[in-house]
């Protein structure tokens, strides 16, 4: 009810038409009636296990980095960012048909 003031949207709703819905703008800590917020940076370490949610560069304590970089992809929305940690990442990426920007770290040591 903060952002809406009444109970007339469902999770799967996104009346911002930021194309993110509202349970997803609810994990992500953005705004679901300002389609300005709903684009996040998603981060990707080589160096963390699976089960981060990708909103830290480290983790938080709450946030942290996704460990691959198709987990990012995958998770990420049209508007998102990716950046790439330093690190080796043995995986074929399919950016697909998502409009995210991928940005990273070190050198780029092959083909993306």
């Amino acid at each position: 009810m903060a952002h809406f003031g009444h109970l007339g949207f469902s999770g799967s709703d996104n009346p911002d038409g930021d194309g993110v819905a509202n349970a997803e703008e609810f994990a992500r800590g953005t705004v679901p009636t300002d389609p300005a917020s709903g684009a996040v940076t998603l981060f990707v370490s080589a160096a963390v296990e699976p089960g981060f949610d990708g909103l830290a560069r480290a983790w938080d304590g709450v946030h942290g980095p996704m460990p691959s970089i198709n987990a990012a992809l995958a998770a990420s929305f049209s508007g998102d960012t990716v950046h790439v940690l330093s690190g080796t990442y043995p995986e074929d990426v399919d950016i697909g048909a998502v409009d995210v920007t991928v940005t990273g770290e070190g050198t780029l040591k092959g083909t993306l």
